[in-house]
């Protein structure tokens, strides 16, 4: 069955076939071991695909969801507790829970700024962060305003 099979794909297959160069190269009749090889590779290929799919490590995490907040503001001008230059200049603010230098996410009034801690604050119960200046006008917060945050 198997010899009635290649000598019926080979009866069907054309001579020699002229290369890029024109020069006739003899086509080599597909065997069954050949056949079945490539049959195998694209059942591979596909459990391969179907693995790839659910392990693609470039796909993001959503973000974590924003917290409320209740943000005072301050003018003091120096350097803070975290020894960074100005706490007025960018945008810094102040918070007693996280450590000098993290970057956190503010939202306020349709307006999302990121901010850097560099200072220890606010000393008043129910506020979380004291903004400086810069980060107070960008938010367009009031004296004090609820806003959402994000660490990170």
């Amino acid at each position: 069955m198997t010899l009635i099979a290649l000598t019926t794909l080979a009866a069907m297959l054309p001579g020699p076939v002229e290369s890029a160069w024109g020069v006739a190269q003899p086509i080599e009749p597909v065997t069954v071991t050949q056949a079945a090889w490539g049959w195998g590779n694209l059942q591979n290929w596909e459990a391969a695909a179907r693995r790839r799919k659910h392990h693609r490590r470039h796909r993001r995490r959503p973000a974590p969801p924003m917290t409320s907040a209740l943000a005072s503001y301050y003018t003091d001008h120096g350097t803070g507790a975290c020894g960074v230059g100005d706490v007025q200049s960018g945008y810094r603010f102040a918070s007693l829970f996280l450590s000098c230098g993290t970057r956190v996410k503010f939202c306020h009034a349709g307006r999302c700024v990121e901010g850097v801690m560099s200072d220890h604050g606010p000393y008043v119960s129910g506020r979380t962060f004291d903004l400086n200046l810069n980060l107070k006008v960008a938010l367009a917060c009031s004296d004090l305003c609820t806003l959402l945050y994000r660490v990170g």
